[in-house]
């Protein structure tokens, strides 16, 4: 069985990563999810290095951001500049950010319970409007953590194309 590394912007995605992605992908690859964010970016790099020369996947997820990087080809090519041990086919993209594969696969009763309007494409929320959604007197992490409660792989598919793509690639 292959090891797959994921390197994750930081503990938010990894939360997301950890109780999402994991299970999904464990029938296929031993899963080992870090964040990136606060390690020097050469030692991300050197981890990659090694997983990869033992045969192993390391994969990068990063968002897209358009406030950063215009096209995901600017995306990439940013992330791999910075971190030269990674291929393009290492480097995985959520759009717009990962809070938008949050919102994807929450089912609809979810998004009556926290009385936001249901969408059916999540492939451009941004952070911030992502952030604009929490209920008052609702904090962050619990919000992230009840549109996971019931999370629906297959939602979160049909309404966000990258979220998709990730999962196709890993045949989860």
């Amino acid at each position: 069985m292959l090891n797959l590394n994921i390197y994750v912007e930081g503990p938010r995605d990894e939360r997301f990563f950890i109780k999402v992605i994991k299970p999904l992908l464990r029938a296929n690859y031993r899963v080992r999810v870090s964040p990136h964010c606060e390690d020097p970016d050469c030692l991300i790099s050197d981890f990659a290095s090694v997983i990869k020369a033992r045969g192993h996947l390391a994969v990068l997820v990063v968002d897209r951001d358009s406030h950063n990087h215009v096209c995901r080809h600017a995306c990439k090519t940013y992330w791999l500049t910075k971190y030269p041990a990674f291929d393009e086919t290492d480097v995985r993209i959520a759009e717009e950010m990962i809070e938008s594969w949050y919102l994807a696969g929450a089912p609809a009763e979810t998004w009556r319970e926290l009385k936001i309007d249901e969408r059916t494409d999540t492939n451009t929320l941004n952070k911030v409007a992502f952030l604009a959604l929490i209920p008052t007197g609702m904090g962050e992490k619990e919000f992230r953590s009840r549109l996971l409660k019931s999370y629906s792989v297959e939602l979160a598919k049909s309404r966000n194309v990258s979220f998709a793509r990730f999962c196709s690639k890993y045949h989860a």
